[in-house]
């Protein structure tokens, strides 16, 4: 199974005040680079790093890897334009695309593990996701190459969501606990709280 890790990174961290907040260091290492780590000690096939036009800086704090960094030059129209840009830039063998978005910390490579097992189990034809015992959805998500060209054709800053409402009856959740798989940092008390354990 051909899984490609899209890992988003061209959001404009309006609400973070102290810069791009991909920038920030928890553990010594800053947000973007903890991702893409965990991405790489999965078994995914491809990890695309998208960022917008102009972002040294991020490119630079990812550092060297196994990961390709694509731009994407409609980052300003919001989170669907980075969908696009990762799933175009996707071989045509993978039959599934993981999306992971760069700003959550708490997503570790062995939920990133048992999230594509399921989708293995399934024979790569479901949207798979985490998901707590309220049925809250969280990240990562994995999407079947069935609907690449529904994600493609996405616009806006929702990403993802309206499709999964769309196809519920192709989505498999996958149970966790605690809140890693649904906290992201989007303020400065985010990330103090990240720090605080």
């Amino acid at each position: 199974m051909q899984i490609a890790a899209i890992v988003l990174a061209a959001g404009r961290s309006s609400r973070f005040k102290d810069g791009n907040k991909l920038l920030t260091q928890i553990d010594g290492m800053p947000l973007v680079r903890r991702a893409l780590t965990e991405v790489n000690a999965s078994a995914v096939t491809d990890i695309l790093l998208v960022v917008a036009p102009g972002a040294h800086d991020v490119v630079k704090a990812a550092g060297p890897g196994r990961w390709r960094t694509i731009i994407n030059v409609h980052a300003h129209e919001g989170l669907a334009s980075s969908l696009r840009a990762g799933i175009s830039a996707l071989p045509g063998t993978t039959d599934g695309a993981l999306v992971v978005l760069a700003d959550m910390p708490g997503v570790r490579a062995d939920l990133i593990a048992r999230v594509m097992a399921a989708f293995t189990a399934e024979g790569g034809e479901v949207i798979v996701h985490p998901a707590d015992d309220a049925g809250r959805q969280g990240h990562p998500v994995l999407w079947p190459r069935r609907l690449f060209r529904e994600l493609l054709a996405l616009e806006g800053d929702a990403g993802g969501k309206s499709l999964l409402q769309k196809h519920q009856a192709l989505s498999r959740a996958v149970l966790v606990t605690g809140t890693s798989a649904f906290f992201d940092i989007d303020t400065q008390v985010d990330l103090d709280q990240i720090k605080d354990g």
